[in-house]
């Protein structure tokens, strides 16, 4: 049985509305669903104003995830080499006081009884650890602490250190509120949409209805046909770091969204040959006619890359 495939994406969603437009002016006082339009109160013009607007905060959206990633990577170059440093601390404390491993908690490390170690994530809870490090360093006498001869030989200056965590932080800060900033983005522009994919589902159940003996008489409106019987599912894919994978069969007019936290970059057909199309976490790709096979790659060389995407079966 035909099914229509409806956009999800701005950019599909304002191509379709356009189709539609221009297809009911078209044909004018024989417009099958010009009585439809009537019924529901639903204006074309109106929509494509909606939709436009919705692009405008789609496009805000993505400038801001994508200043929100530059000030992760900004956090990243702060805080790995720093974290790298005290986990080093760490080893050296749990070789140390092996096997009474609760002495290593004391200077503020998450241990457990068995000595395994785990180093927080954010980057005010890696400050914190720090400043309970130096802290504890610092109740014993000059040369006196089970840390002094490492960090004498590794050359471990304090301030630096912390200085490499406030500013960890102060990045951190400005990602997340730039990522709070795209989230209201996307918010407005779901609402800016809401109505106009209401109207295109509407619209387009009436004309499968009214087609209903030529359901490809529909795509003459812009709409996206699957003739398959059989019903696509979603597919979640995650891409290690620095890798690529390749995903066949997927959905004309489906979406391709990004779940993961690092952007990931999509070509079209099996090989990353040629400009990719970049995907900004939480963006949506509405996948246009030619793209059934996709490549994606992760170039991130600190997280592992999740999409989602609609795949035949």
């Amino acid at each position: 049985m035909s099914r229509i495939i409806q956009p999800v994406a701005v950019d599909a969603a304002l191509q379709l509305l356009t189709e539609v437009r221009t297809r009911n002016t078209a044909l004018g006082t024989e417009s099958p669903i010009k009585l439809l339009l009537t019924q529901h109160n639903i204006d074309l013009d109106i929509d494509a104003d909606r939709i436009k607007e919705a692009q405008v905060h789609d496009q805000a959206a993505t400038a801001l995830r994508s200043q929100s990633e530059n000030y992760t990577a900004l956090r990243n170059l702060k805080s790995e080499p720093a974290l790298k440093t005290v986990s080093s601390m760490g080893q050296v404390l749990k070789t140390f006081y092996k096997p009474s491993f609760t002495e290593v908690a004391l200077w503020g490390i998450d241990i457990t009884a068995t000595g395994k170690i785990t180093y927080p994530a954010s980057a005010v809870e890696q400050r914190t650890l720090a400043l309970n490090l130096w802290a504890k360093n610092a109740t014993y006498p000059a040369g006196a602490s089970p840390l002094s001869a490492f960090i004498a030989k590794e050359g471990i200056d304090p301030d630096v250190m912390m200085d490499a965590f406030i500013d960890a932080v102060a990045f951190d800060t400005k990602a997340t509120q730039k990522r709070n900033d795209a989230q209201n983005e996307i918010e407005l522009r779901n609402q800016k949409m809401a109505p106009v994919l209401e109207h295109l589902r509407l619209i387009g159940t009436y004309l499968m209805d009214f087609y209903h003996e030529n359901p490809r008489e529909v795509g003459l409106w812009g709409f996206l046909i699957d003739e398959n019987a059989s019903k696509p599912t979603e597919r979640t894919t995650k891409i290690k770091l620095l890798d690529k994978a390749t995903l066949n069969g997927v959905i004309i007019g489906g979406t391709i969204t990004n779940v993961g936290e690092v952007e990931v970059h999509l070509y079209k057909g099996k090989t990353t040959v040629g400009n990719p199309i970049i995907l900004q976490p939480e963006g949506v790709f509405g996948v246009p006619k030619g793209y059934s096979i996709i490549t994606i790659s992760n170039p991130s060389p600190l997280k592992t890359a999740v999409v989602k995407a609609l795949v035949g079966k």
